[in-house]
């Protein structure tokens, strides 16, 4: 998590790629939102023991979320107002920073959002029913206005 921060505190060089800053963000917020999901199904098989398949399913859906919800976050700093979002918007292309809709575009960055909010969705969906919730997150994630 520390070296994806540290990434992306740096302004990125013109020219940047798709692979460089998904790099960032699968360190930073993937990072962050696998280390709760992993906490979550430790806790939850403290006495059974973790079942491999479910920590594969939630290492999946953590790595599609996390990615879908840094691509709508770029996409609310590009297109959301600041009332919405209850933050200043805009400050990502101010301070040089490499981002999905400078790279994609904004129409293309939906479409990777949403194909992303889907993938984490289809690995929640193999954990049955106990999988709703994080279904339900995933479509949230990539349809919220904050």
């Amino acid at each position: 998590m520390v070296g994806g921060q540290m990434l992306d505190l740096f302004p990125s060089p013109p020219g940047g790629e798709a692979a460089e800053l998904e790099a960032i963000h699968r360190r930073k917020t993937g990072g962050l939102i696998r280390s709760s999901v992993r906490l979550g199904l430790y806790a939850a098989q403290v006495e059974t023991g973790v079942n491999p398949a479910d920590l594969a399913a939630l290492d999946a859906y953590s790595a599609a979320f996390g990615l879908a919800f840094q691509v709508t976050d770029d996409l609310l700093d590009v297109t959301g107002s600041a009332a919405a979002t209850g933050k200043r918007v805009g400050k990502d292309a101010a301070q040089g920073k490499l981002t999905y809709p400078g790279l994609l575009g904004v129409e293309a960055s939906r479409a990777k959002a949403a194909a992303l909010g889907a993938e984490a969705a289809e690995a929640a969906n193999s954990l049955g029913s106990s999988g709703g919730l994080l279904v339900q997150l995933a479509q949230y994630v990539v349809t919220r206005d904050r």
